[in-house]
């Protein structure tokens, strides 16, 4: 399923990752630095739906819970609290 979502990702199809990258996360829960990858995902469909900004917000902060030097999961929780103009959780 990680791939899968990769070729997703390289083929622009964000949705398709989205739900490929998810499905890995279901199968291997202990796949955390997983979350990095859907944080920037989310942030990306946030364009499409606004709710999706909400949830990069949750998958980096579960990246820097599993990695606090994921300078990626700074950066897309940081653009998607600018988004939202959400307060730090």
């Amino acid at each position: 399923w990680e791939n899968l979502g990769q070729s997703h990702v390289d083929a622009g199809e964000t949705f398709s990752a989205i739900q490929a990258y998810e499905t890995a996360m279901d199968l291997n829960p202990d796949a955390l630095y997983l979350y990095g990858t859907l944080a920037r995902l989310y942030y990306e469909a946030g364009d499409h739906d606004p709710a999706y900004y909400d949830r990069a917000i949750t998958a980096a902060t579960h990246a820097l819970e599993f990695n606090g030097a994921d300078h990626w999961a700074r950066l897309y929780r940081a653009l998607a609290y600018t988004v939202t103009a959400g307060e730090l959780r």
